[in-house]
């Protein structure tokens, strides 16, 4: 670089030092710049620019390099957007009066500079800063810099590239340090800026708070303590100027009440350099002293060493805060009086306690209770009397003094003089102030509480206040303790009360009972000896007692049974049922005077009553007279209340138990009972929960049995079961006796009773006793239950009463278990009869009804053999027709005529049969064709006749070969079974014939009708000169096609008469028409094509025919739809139409007709493969064709062959 350009840059330098000058000089930068301000700052900035441009380092003609980079940005960083923006103009100008070569590129930097430093400015802004950092400044120069060199790509060709190799190295180098180090200038100087613009401020803030300050603050030297300023509230508050108290000491001035505190406060300062919260009394101008707390603390003021003092005044506070301190001192003393008076559990405890509170906290000369004493009319102090110095405290009468006063008055009393007040009466010397505050309890006075001081006016409205309430309490504490008191002589009394009866609900026995009461009697009732006394009839018996050993003569108590008529005092309480109190026995009437009782001398006694009804005493006696009290008898009156619910729970108490074994004993059987439902399981269990029950082990149910009149034993326990007598006659023996009297037996000894009957020895143990009891059903029994117990075991009340329960529940089992097997037996009749009529209406023939008829009546009536008969009309006898259970079946005779044999004779009276003993009734009775029965050996007959509509039908037999024993009970619910078994038979024989009737009428019908439709075809074809056999032929042809293309057989009846009367509409076209025989004309064949609607007018009417209407109506019909009547397609044509078709039209070409001969099998056969799909339907035209192959070998005949008729 030459030398002058170093030269040239030095005085850059210069120039920019110059500016940072300039700027800590000058106000060139604060925020609060005017525009003058900030204009001539620009221009500044603008001229040192020219400046710095006068003396730059020259490139080449035109070509300059200078620092005012450097500048502009600066400026732009720091001065803002106005003088940067003058001082780029003034210097864009200045280059562009130089001129040269890079005139516009020398703009161009100063316009870069300037703006990157104002954006790099707003940059700092954004982050809340005015000042950058030294790395700030460095990246912005280098920036800033690294701008230029880029624009300098803007020179002209040639000049670019070797001015920025020269000018690299400075701008790179040189100029971003040049821009640290005079920003870092810049940064000092705004930094010593706002320090001092602080302190000035900081100055301010302190003057205003010092002058505005509620508190006396002064200023004072630290040196010599002379005031150097006060603000206004110190003048306010002391009453001073502030000229009278600047420059004078600050212990000159006239405010200090002890003048050692101030030398005592200065010793504190230069110790601690400082204090706070001194506490100082100050005296006032008018002569008032207040309370100040007094801080201070060095300060700087203008380099001299000063102490800033505040005064806070805190008199209004502390008067504040101790009448609070009072006020909890109060509220404490109230908090523990209130504590001991919940607590307390004694009065004189109580006392004690409020006055050591009392004398502890708040009074403490003299405090405490006096005491008002009725009976003597004085108040006493209470040994708890508080006075702080020993002295003796005497009584007083209740009309003296201000306490007298108080007490007769009863209102509080406070004296502040007690000199000034005539009333007062000198206990304790020196007493000058009073406070007296008495304590009601109801309506009477208890007591006062009383304070006493030495000095006048000691005590306020807020000490009478609190003593108030402290009598307050103390009343409700004493009047609580007194009301406990009662509460606790009463609660003994409940307690004793209370623990009877729960000996009353504890115990079950009298005499713990009695026990139990009498010693709670005697806790609350004092006495010498106490005992209780039952009625039994009209004399007492005394069952417990307590006393006597000590006094009396205990053996005399417990024997003696005295009568009611020699006994006044129970006589009394019987008569008034209450209490009876004799205070002195010797003196009372109502008392006798035993002397084995001498001793007694005061009696108490209250009468034991149940449901009105004296049945007992509670006697108390005392060798003491005058000692009980009506009080003491109203107390035994409960007691002997409670004597009375004991004995009547203890009887109602037996009474259950016995009710609740029998409801045991009844629920168990009952339950055991609820799984049998036959006679065989629930008996035995009957007799095992009725053995259990009586706690014995012999018993026996005996079932009486209506068609022999005999006792039946069905079951027995114990040596009851190894006795050989199972049967009884009724009438005979206990259990026959019990079922014929209906009513109860008992026997001592059953062995005696069972030799009396039987006259021989048995199995029965002697001297057992019991009993038996009938179990009835409604008005019938229907058997008895005999219980035995050994001895000497008799059966009581409740046990006999057990048993008859029992013997009733026996009753409804064996009932409910009757009922349950007849229900069974009808059910299962029912569902027999259910199948019978399944096979009525499921079969047409009678033999299959029969065969469950004859099943259904064995299975439910128990008969070992059946035989049905039918009635033959027509011949007039009776022929075998269904038959089970015989030996020889059919029967060796299988005809019967009217009358003859038991069969005929039924069907002869039309009445039934009923034969108990068959060998016996035809010994007496005679009966020709009757030895078969008895070579099948029956012995019990049932025959009823079958009757059909009123006429008979045939005879239903019922046979056994034993006794029959519905027969012998003559069971009506078997009897009306089998009757209803043969009116079920009776009416199946009559379906039978119905439906075979039926049958032939119905063949004979379809016969006529079929021979009618002949004859219709036959005639058409006589008309129509058909060949003969055409229409049978096309009929049995359809037929076979319908079956292969799997038409159902119900309906080929109707296919096979549409078939029949496939032309009977022709019978409506004229003769001239239908037998012409050259061509028809248009308006004749027109006339021909009607002949399907008028066979549908014709047949649609007949009903038989109607389901036949397809092929009369539809045969023309053609599969593409051409044919006529109704041009029907495809399937729209019925599926025998479209048959009939084929056949029709094959018989058709293959007959020999008046008009032509007829055609050839194939010829016939290739017609109809070439019709299929147009005229024909093409599926019924392969099926025909095919059994046309299989028919074609079996005939000759060049037409249609008769095919095989198919079942």
């Amino acid at each position: 670089m030459p030398r002058e350009s170093l030269l040239g840059l030095i005085n850059n330098a210069a120039l920019l030092l110059a500016l940072a000058l300039l700027y800590e000089t000058l106000p060139l930068r604060k925020k609060s710049s005017s525009l003058p301000q900030q204009l001539v700052t620009g221009s500044l900035i603008g001229g040192i620019a020219i400046t710095i441009m006068l003396t730059p380092w020259q490139f080449t003609s035109g070509v300059i390099f200078d620092t005012r980079s450097v500048l502009l940005s600066l400026s732009g960083l720091y001065f803002g957007f106005l003088p940067t923006l003058i001082a780029a103009l003034i210097a864009c100008l200045f280059r562009l009066y130089l001129g040269g070569a890079g005139a516009l590129t020398g703009v161009g930097s100063i316009v870069i500079a300037a703006a990157l430093g104002y954006l790099w400015r707003a940059t700092l802004r954004r982050n809340q800063r005015t000042t950058p950092h030294w790395y700030e400044l460095y990246a912005f120069g280098w920036v800033v810099h690294l701008a230029l060199l880029a624009w300098f790509l803007t020179l002209p060709r040639g000049l670019a590239f070797p001015a920025i190799q020269v000018v690299a190295l400075p701008f790179l180098a040189i100029y971003p340090i040049a821009t640290v180090l005079l920003g870092l200038l810049f940064n000092r100087y705004d930094l010593r800026q706002r320090t001092e613009q602080a302190l000035i401020d900081n100055e301010a803030l302190f003057s205003a708070i010092f002058h505005i300050n509620p508190n006396p603050m002064a200023i004072t030297r630290l040196s010599d303590g002379v005031v150097l300023d006060v603000n206004k509230s110190f003048c306010e508050v002391f009453g001073v100027t502030p000229d009278k108290v600047k420059g004078q000491p600050y212990e000159q001035i006239q405010l200090w009440i002890e003048p050692h505190g101030i030398k005592e406060l200065s010793q504190v300062i230069q110790n601690q350099g400082q204090i706070e919260n001194f506490p100082l009394q100050l005296g006032m101008p008018n002569g008032e002293v207040r309370q100040f707390l007094y801080s201070a603390m060095p300060v700087t003021i203008q380099s001299q060493a000063c102490l800033l003092n505040v005064a806070t005044e805190i008199t209004e506070i502390q008067r504040k805060q101790s009448a609070l301190e009072q006020r909890l001192k109060e509220l404490q003393v109230l908090n523990q009086v209130a504590f001991a008076t919940a607590q307390a559990s004694d009065e004189d405890q109580l006392i004690a306690q409020v006055t050591s509170i009392l004398s502890n906290e708040l009074y403490h000369e003299q405090c405490g209770l006096l005491l008002v004493d009725r009976k003597s009319d004085q108040i006493h102090h209470h040994p708890t009397y508080f006075v702080n110095h020993p002295i003796d405290l005497p009584s007083f009468d209740l009309d003296k003094g201000i306490i007298g006063q108080a007490v007769q008055s009863g209102q509080a009393i406070l004296v502040s003089d007690t000199q000034q007040d005539d009333r007062y009466l000198a206990v304790v010397p020196n007493v000058r102030s009073e406070l007296v505050v008495p304590i009601r309890i109801g309506t009477e006075i208890f007591g006062v509480l009383n304070v006493e001081s030495s000095q006048v006016n000691a005590f306020t409205e807020a000490d009478l206040r609190l003593l108030s309430t402290v009598a307050e309490q103390l009343a409700g504490a004493i009047e609580r303790l007194h009301a406990q008191r009662r509460e606790a002589n009463q609660r003994r009394i409940a307690e004793a009360l209370a623990s009877s009866v729960i000996a009353l609900n504890s115990y079950l026995d009298l005499e713990s009972v009695f026990k139990q009461l009498l010693r709670n009697v005697r806790r609350v009732i004092p006495c010498d000896a106490a005992n209780i006394t039952l009625l039994e009839g009209n004399e007492t018996q005394v069952v417990y007692m307590e006393g006597y050993e000590t006094f009396g003569d205990i053996e005399w108590t417990r024997q003696s049974r005295l009568n009611l008529s020699t006994t006044p005092n129970y006589q009394e309480m019987i008569r008034t049922k209450a209490p009876l109190l004799i205070s002195d026995t010797h003196a009372s009437p109502l008392w006798r005077v035993f002397s084995e009782a001498q001793w007694i001398h005061s009696y108490l006694a209250a009468p034991i009553c149940v449901e009105g009804e004296v049945i007992g005493f509670l006697n108390l006696d005392h060798h003491q007279a005058n000692f009980f009290t009506p009080e003491h008898a109203q107390i035994l009156g409960a007691f002997a209340d409670h004597a009375a619910v004991a004995i009547r729970n203890a009887r109602l108490f037996d009474e259950l138990k016995r009710r609740l074994n029998e409801l045991e004993t009844i629920n168990r059987v009952s339950l055991s009972l609820r799984t049998a439902h036959t006679p065989e399981t629930l008996l035995p269990l009957l007799l095992d929960e009725t053995l259990n029950a009586l706690q014995t082990s012999c018993g026996a149910i005996w079932l009486t049995d209506s068609n022999r009149q005999t006792l039946q034993r069905v079951v027995a326990r114990g040596w009851m079961n190894e006795i050989s007598l199972t049967e009884v006659a009724i009438g005979e023996g206990l259990a026959g006796k019990v079922a014929q009297q209906g009513k109860v037996l008992f026997f001592e000894d059953l062995a005696a009773e069972v030799l009396k009957d039987h006259h021989s020895p048995t199995r029965i143990p002697l001297r057992w006793g019991g009993a038996c009891f009938p179990i009835t059903s409604g008005s019938e029994v229907i058997g008895s239950l005999c219980i035995a117990l050994p001895p000497p075991r008799t059966l009581s009340k409740q046990e006999c009463h057990i048993l008859s329960t029992l013997a009733e529940i026996a009753a409804i089992a064996l009932h409910r278990s009757q009922l349950l097997a007849d229900l069974q037996h009808q059910a299962e009749r029912l569902a027999s009869l259910r199948q019978i009529d399944r096979a009525i209406s499921a079969n047409t023939d009678f033999y299959p009804m029969a065969e469950t008829i004859l099943q259904e009546t064995q299975r439910h009536l128990g008969v070992d053999a059946m035989q049905i008969w039918t009635y033959e009309p027509q011949f007039g006898y009776l022929e075998f027709t269904a038959g089970s259970g015989l030996r020889q079946l059919p029967p060796p005779k299988t005809t019967y005529t009217i009358g003859e044999g038991l069969v005929g004779k039924i069907a002869a009276s039309l009445q039934s049969l009923t034969i108990s003993n068959l060998p016996q009734w035809l010994r007496q009775n005679a009966c020709e064709g009757c030895e078969e029965y008895l070579e099948e050996g029956f012995i019990a007959y049932v025959g009823m006749p079958l009757m059909v509509k009123g006429r008979l039908g045939g005879v239903l037999e019922l046979c056994q070969r034993s006794e029959l024993s519905s027969l012998a009970s003559n069971d009506p619910q078997w009897f009306s079974f089998a009757q209803t078994i043969a009116s079920q038979t009776a009416l199946a024989m009559e379906n039978a014939q119905l439906f075979r009737h039926l049958n032939n009428t119905l063949m004979e019908l379809s016969v006529s009708y079929d021979e009618t439709l002949q004859g219709w075809a036959k005639a058409l074809e006589l008309r129509d000169r058909e060949t003969g056999g055409h229409s049978e032929r096309v009929t049995e042809w359809t037929l076979q096609v319908a079956l292969a293309l799997g038409i159902e057989k119900d309906q080929l009846i109707h296919i096979r008469r549409g078939a029949i009367l496939h032309d009977i509409g022709k019978i409506g076209i004229p003769d001239a028409i239908l037998l012409k025989e050259g061509p028809l004309t248009p308006q004749e064949w027109q006339i021909i094509h009607q002949h399907p609607i008028y066979a549908y007018e014709l047949l649609r009417n007949i009903h038989f025919l109607e389901a036949a209407l397809d092929i009369p109506y539809c045969h023309h019909e053609r599969w593409d739809g051409s044919g006529y009547p109704r041009g029907l397609k495809g399937e729209e044509i019925p599926l025998a139409a479209r048959i009939f078709a084929v056949v029709d039209v094959w018989d058709a070409l293959t007959s020999d007709r008046p008009y032509r001969k007829a055609w050839s099998h194939a010829e016939a056969k290739e017609y109809l493969r070439s019709q299929a799909g147009k005229h024909f339907d093409p599926r019924v035209v392969e099926v025909f064709l095919e059994l046309l192959e299989k028919h074609s070998s079996a005939s000759t005949d060049k037409r249609l062959p008769h095919p095989r008729r198919s079942d």
